[in-house]
């Protein structure tokens, strides 16, 4: 376990590495904290990073912030569902893009009223039929 020190010590890519590849919850939750936008966002798109930090990122956080949650892989469908209606239309193409968002959502983001979003769902989408029809 990496000590609050020690990570006081390290530079801020260090620290933004760290964000990105620790599954440490504890230590998330110190870089969640971090002054530095790119190590906060790194934790923002750790699949690691807790429920409830995921949750104060889209309450409080940035658009910046916002678009990372939005490619983190461990979503809720709850999240996803959040997030899928935001006003950023980056952040929806974002979650159009996060294997996790269901088939339903998709189906709905094909009416969305950004054409990039449309776009990459529809492109989700048949990516999604075509890696069926490799498998099958």
């Amino acid at each position: 376990m990496i000590d609050k020190n020690s990570i006081n010590n390290m530079t801020p890519i260090t620290r933004a590495m760290l964000a990105k590849k620790t599954t440490s919850q504890e230590v998330l939750r110190y870089l969640a904290q971090d002054s530095n936008l790119e190590v906060v966002a790194n934790v923002a798109q750790n699949p690691y990073t807790p429920e409830e930090i995921i949750i104060n990122f889209y309450e409080t956080g940035t658009d910046f912030i916002k678009r990372r949650v939005a490619c983190n892989t461990a979503l809720s469908e709850e999240n996803i569902k959040l997030l899928a209606i935001s006003p950023d239309y980056i952040v929806r193409g974002r979650v159009a893009e996060n294997p996790r968002t269901s088939d339903f959502i998709l189906d709905m983001m094909l009416n969305d009223i950004s054409e990039v979003v449309r776009n990459v769902a529809r492109k989700q989408k048949e990516s999604r039929k075509n890696d069926g029809a490799i498998k099958g």
